[in-house]
């Protein structure tokens, strides 16, 4: 995260060591890009801003324009200095002028230019009478994602100190040793409720098979969730893992065939100067919610109890992108 602010503050940068080679100003130069900076990297941490080369000309543009303006209004110039003035100036504001056009360019080519992501997108066509059918000796899923947040709320007073949670939205479908399951987080109240827990006790499962199946609580304690705050957010754990990727959607929790939770999160590169998807570039980011280790792997290598390398969240853009862009914007 301190390299991404970084990136977000190079003309800054850039400018406040011109100022200090070549005029007689140090402290304050110094001390405006560190507030800056900090400025930054608090709405990085926070809001997990864009990696995307875009978004980074784009806070580079606005950062240099803050600071350009403030120093230039703050700091007293020599007649000595004043030639070095108006040219460490004049050149600030061509590099916002190149940055600004190099923005609007870039939003422009986003909006307008879709064919790149069609084309990126793997098809496979097939005959209707070929579509992929349940095949004979299938159980089908029994239980609705609704229906199963219901049975595991009225379950929820299995869990220790139960007071500290509460039962996330998010439910998970994947196989468990063969078998389709339902697995379903359980999440922190709020702050102090985190504070004061330490972690969380578990998950619960459910047989996805079955229409009276009831909720069974596993007790799998783990520090790192979508529902816990700071350097234990499960989004920003792995934000800080993967600086050279973008991530889609949020991240949800998986199990392997020992009921170890990970939290998998679908990653990507964009086109270039663009904010569009490059479904060829798709990764999985792995992290394990009990330590808060991360890896990344491509889609054909990602872990095999991994059943949603592509979340359905991300699935459904990919066929909206097929279907609306097919013939271009």
């Amino acid at each position: 995260m301190l390299t991404v602010a970084l990136l977000y503050n190079l003309l800054p940068l850039l400018l406040m060591i011109s100022i200090i080679i070549f005029t007689r100003h140090k402290l304050l130069p110094i001390g405006l890009m560190a507030l800056v900076y900090l400025i930054a990297f608090g709405i990085t941490y926070f809001r997990l801003t864009s990696k995307n080369l875009l978004s980074i000309i784009w806070g580079n543009l606005v950062y240099g324009i803050i600071y350009t303006v403030i120093i230039y209004f703050l700091l007293n110039f020599t007649k000595e200095e004043r030639p070095r003035q108006k040219l460490i100036f004049k050149t600030a504001s061509i590099a916002i002028g190149v940055l600004a056009i190099v923005s609007a360019g870039g939003f422009l080519h986003s909006f307008l230019s879709v064919k790149p992501t069609w084309n990126s997108i793997n098809k496979v066509y097939s005959k209707s009478n070929e579509a992929p059918t349940f095949k004979r000796g299938e159980t089908p899923i029994a239980l609705a994602p609704k229906t199963v947040i219901n049975r595991v709320r009225k379950a929820s007073s299995d869990i220790p100190h139960s007071q500290y949670y509460s039962i996330s939205n998010q439910v998970q479908a994947q196989f468990f040793k063969n078998k389709p399951v339902y697995v379903v987080p359980v999440e922190y109240s709020g702050f102090w409720q985190m504070t004061k827990a330490g972690s969380i006790p578990g998950y619960f499962i459910i047989d996805a098979t079955r229409q009276n199946a009831t909720p069974h609580f596993v007790k799998r304690p783990y520090r790192y969730a979508t529902s816990a705050y700071f350097n234990k957010d499960a989004a920003r754990q792995i934000y800080r893992h993967s600086t050279s990727w973008l991530d889609l959607g949020s991240p949800q929790l998986e199990i392997d065939n020992a009921g170890k939770p990970y939290w998998v999160q679908t990653l990507y590169k964009s086109e270039f100067l663009s904010h569009r998807v490059n479904y060829k570039k798709l990764h999985v980011a792995v992290m394990n919610a009990q330590s808060g280790a991360v890896k990344i792997y491509s889609i054909k290598n990602m872990p095999k109890f991994i059943d949603e390398g592509i979340t359905t969240a991300i699935a459904n853009k990919l066929n909206t992108d097929f279907g609306k862009y097919k013939y271009g914007f």
